[in-house]
Order: C-alpha cells, then sequence, then structure tokens
C-alpha cells in the first residue's frame, strides 16, 4: 500500500512513525494492540510514536487511515503494464488503415494542379531604384568623424 506524497496530515503519519517497530497496513488489529511492547523494548515510545499509535490502535482511526492509501503494488504492476504497452503498440503497428483513411491522406497530383489553377499571377516586382548620389556625404571621413565625436565625449 502507498501513501500519497502529497496527503495532508495534522502530524507525522501514523505508518511511517511506526515503521521501525515494523508496523504497517498488514499488521493485524491483535497485533497493533501490542505494538506498545515492542516500542518501550526499543526505546521508541515516545511523544510522536505514541500519538501515531493511538491513532491507528483504534477501528476507526485506523479504517480512517488506510482509506487514504493506495492498495498498489510497483513491482508487480509496473512490468506487467510495461508488457501490455508494447504489445498494444505492437498490435498497432501491424493494422493497415481503412482505405477511405488511406484515399483521404494520400496526395494526388490532379490536386496540386486544381489547386495551382485557382491561384491568381503575381504581380511583377517593381523596378529597382536608382542610387542616389550626395555629394556631401561622399566627402565626410569616417575617422574624422570618429575623432569628434571621441573629443565631444570627453
Amino acid at each position: 500500500m502507498l501513501k500519497d506524497p502529497g496527503l495532508p496530515w495534522p502530524a507525522p503519519f501514523p505508518y511511517d512513525v511506526l515503521a521501525p517497530a515494523g508496523v504497517g497496513p498488514h499488521t493485524t488489529h491483535a497485533q497493533m494492540q501490542e505494538v506498545s511492547f515492542t516500542l518501550m523494548e526499543r526505546g521508541l515510545m515516545g511523544t510522536a510514536t505514541q500519538t501515531a499509535w493511538h491513532e491507528l490502535r483504534s477501528v476507526e482511526g485506523r479504517l480512517l487511515v488506510d482509506l487514504l492509501l493506495y492498495d498498489a503494488d510497483p513491482a508487480a504492476e509496473v512490468p506487467a503494464r510495461l508488457a501490455a504497452l508494447a504489445a498494444e503498440e505492437e498490435a498497432a503497428s501491424g493494422a493497415e488503415e481503412p482505405p477511405e483513411v488511406a484515399a483521404c491522406l494520400s496526395l494526388r497530383r490532379a490536386d496540386f494542379d486544381e489547386l495551382a489553377g485557382e491561384l491568381r499571377p503575381l504581380p511583377p516586382p517593381p523596378p529597382a531604384r536608382e542610387a542616389v548620389s550626395v555629394p556631401e556625404l561622399e566627402r565626410v571621413d569616417a575617422l574624422e568623424l570618429v575623432e569628434d565625436f571621441l573629443r565631444f565625449d570627453r
């Protein structure tokens, strides 16, 4: 049985506290009544341990705690689920598509020719502009501009 990691509990979770004494969801009710002796023998009977034991020794409290656990065995279930997924993928890879689906997915040259006929012709590109010459800019020396900028910046 697994505890939800996001489970809000007002104190430490009872089974987590009592785990050093061998207590878990598999512990019988009769064994739970005797756990206090095991805890005292091992020197584990503190406040948190006693609170956890009180929560689990009543039938109502134990049912509430057990209700919040998942009955799962990952060691057994994960390999079985992976094998089932692999079998599903293998079956899906060998399956052929129905003829209607294959017809919808196939591309025919005639379809493209019809679409091409619906396109309007593109307008011709505009003529290239002639380069404009500005005589004042041709006489500017870039190095002189940089030097003036640096002198101004200082």
